[in-house]
């Protein structure tokens, strides 16, 4: 009776550990996923901004 009960805990305790873990990974995946896209979007819109200067010096 008293080994259940601690099997009963540990099993709960490892779920809830691993249910943990899952969602840190997928917040840091979140996050790298929405770095990369700030840098290329960072880049796409310095290209933009040279072509217009270069449009706008041409001018």
């Amino acid at each position: 009776m008293l080994l259940s009960l601690h099997f009963g805990q540990l099993t709960t305790a490892l779920a809830l550990l691993i249910r943990l873990l899952a969602l840190t990974v997928r917040i840091l995946l979140l996050l790298s996923g929405l770095l990369a896209t700030a840098l290329l979007l960072a880049g796409l819109l310095t290209r933009v901004l040279v072509l217009l200067a270069r449009i706008l010096v041409r001018v």
